[in-house]
């Protein structure tokens, strides 16, 4: 029995030995190959890590929308905020010191003198800056003043157009855009005045002459000019600049239309001017320094000023009868060339409205000289008068004219006829 149970024993313990011996060996037994060759893990096993490019990112948060803003009301009025900007001096008024520049004169005394006519700036701060002249001065501005130390002096602002008044004697004007533009701007105010272009006029070769009255010393200045439009065209005033031999520019001057101010279509007519050579004065109006027009000089139009006349307009029949030309008895330094004639006018003509031009070519067909006349009886200037005859319907004329054919120099066997154009209205606006 004892032997029986020992066996029993030992066959037990050798089936303990094997089952461990079927679940793996343990390290250093000699059994890696087994050990290495174990069973791929279970699908448990196989979870518990899950590669990156399987995972699922984590849902993003929803931003919440932003909500619409509403823009800030401006702090500006409509007519402030259009005053924001630069300008440039257009006119500047002193009559304490008997200064009346306008923009022709301005720009003459800048390149005579190098002195620039002036700028301004109004910041949105409420700031500003401005000069005139050479001269220089900050401020604070509102729509209606600008305060300079403490002083408020009084604005007045239409576009593109500003006024301070630093006075009663000193003023000035400045405009937010070039003087071309600012001139047809101011023409859309009146209902009978069109805004044109180039194209509704063209301009023919410029011409100098000097010549001498007496004494005194003139350049006579001619622009031909064509209506191209098809319409009333009205002439206001040309801009040119005097350029010298050397290309350098001598000076700036304004050249009115001393001719007839209105051309028909395709009709032709002139800007026209005598300037009095000064050889002591400055140039301003009217007048200039000599060597502004030197030999070879040449002449740079800049800008015309010029619109379409929609309102009414008459030509009316005239004839000169006699043309008187003599020496000045004065003088005896220049010839006079006096026409007389007649002007036909019918039933109700208004002959204060009525204005007349006389003109006198040469055989070359140039303009050599100019004359014009406005009503005024012979009663109050018995030389220079337009005036009805009562009961005639019509009015007779004596008037001077004045131009190259006037220096005793003149072949005045070279002219050949002389015209006249008399209408109305005279001025137009």
């Amino acid at each position: 029995m004892k032997r029986l149970f020992c066996v029993i024993i030992v066959a037990l313990l050798l089936l303990g030995l094997v089952s461990c011996g079927s679940s793996g060996g343990t390290p250093g037994n000699g059994n890696e190959s087994q050990s290495n060759s174990a069973s791929p893990p279970s699908s448990a096993e196989q979870n518990t890590v899950t590669p990156p490019e399987q995972q699922t990112p984590p849902a993003a948060e929803t931003q919440p929308e932003p909500e619409p803003q509403t823009p800030p009301a401006s702090h500006l009025s409509e007519k402030t905020a259009k005053m924001i900007g630069t300008y440039e001096l257009d006119d500047y008024t002193n009559y304490s010191e008997s200064k009346y520049y306008r923009y022709d004169i301005l720009r003459n005394l800048s390149i005579r003198t190098g002195v620039e006519p002036g700028t301004m700036t109004l910041a949105e701060d409420g700031t500003g800056r401005l000069s005139y002249l050479g001269n220089e001065r900050s401020f604070e501005w509102t729509e209606d003043a600008f305060i300079i130390d403490g002083t408020e002096y009084p604005v007045n602002y239409s576009y593109p157009v500003l006024y301070v008044e630093f006075s009663e004697n000193e003023s000035l004007k400045y405009r937010q855009v070039s003087h071309l533009e600012a001139y047809n701007l101011s023409q859309k105010w009146d209902e009978t005045h069109k805004v044109i272009d180039s194209s509704a006029y063209e301009l023919g070769e410029p011409e100098v002459v000097h010549f001498n009255e007496a004494a005194r010393k003139y350049v006579y200045v001619r622009v031909p000019i064509e209506n191209k439009s098809g319409e009333q065209l009205a002439l206001d005033e040309l801009f040119f600049t005097a350029i010298g031999p050397d290309g350098k520019e001598l000076g700036f001057f304004s050249l009115p239309p001393n001719c007839t101010k209105l051309l028909l279509p395709g009709e032709k007519g002139d800007f026209v001017f005598d300037y009095f050579v000064a050889e002591d004065k400055l140039d301003t109006g009217g007048r200039t320094a000599a060597d502004v027009f030197p030999e070879g000089v040449t002449i740079r139009v800049d800008e015309v000023n010029a619109f379409i006349w929609t309102g009414e307009y008459k030509r009316y029949d005239a004839e000169i009868t006699e043309v008187l030309t003599f020496a000045d008895s004065y003088t005896g330094g220049y010839m006079l060339h006096r026409p007389n004639g007649f002007v036909y006018l019918p039933e109700g003509t208004d002959i204060s409205e009525v204005e007349l031009y006389v003109y006198c070519y040469d055989k070359a067909g140039k303009l050599v000289g100019y004359g014009s006349q406005i009503a005024i009886e012979s009663s109050i200037n018995p030389v220079l008068y337009l005036e009805e005859i009562p009961g005639e319907h019509k009015a007779k004329f004596q008037t001077n004219m004045i131009g190259p054919f006037e220096d005793m120099s003149f072949p005045q066997d070279s002219i050949d006829h002389y015209e006249i154009v008399a209408f109305s209205p005279s001025y137009y606006y």
